[in-house]
């Protein structure tokens, strides 16, 4: 991760200014480079929510679509119960959070709480568009 963001450093990485060709291949590293990052990143995520809520499972995956439809992220259709592990790489904490789930009907949504070490039910909506 850190060549490739040591090479969008390059004059040719800024937009307009390189050729096709490279703009195609600084793409093509960096999407490399993330899919890495990521794999590894899951596995620190799968370790993380093991130690402290006391999940496990070995099939952790990442969903960086921002703006996307459930389909779009490795989240099981057909499944009665999932796990959503969140990670807020800002130093603002975040009360509200989206999630885009399979349209199976109703859900109950659970927090865990690190003060008191235990679930904790959280208001939730669930808007069907």
């Amino acid at each position: 991760m850190f060549d490739s963001m040591g090479s969008y450093q390059h004059h040719d990485a800024v937009t307009g200014t390189g050729k096709q060709h490279v703009a195609d291949d600084y793409s093509y590293l960096l999407a490399q480079s993330l899919a890495t990052n990521n794999a590894e990143f899951e596995k620190h995520i799968a370790d993380y929510t093991e130690k402290f809520a006391g999940i496990v499972s070995d099939k952790w995956g990442m969903c960086s679509s921002a703006n996307a439809t459930y389909t779009d992220c490795p989240v099981a259709v057909n499944t009665a119960e999932f796990a959503v592990t969140s990670y807020n790489p800002a130093a603002i904490p975040v009360e509200v959070q989206t999630f885009k789930v399979p349209p199976t009907g109703s859900y109950d949504v659970e927090v865990y709480d690190y003060s008191s070490e235990s679930w904790k039910e959280a208001e939730s909506t669930l808007l069907c568009y």
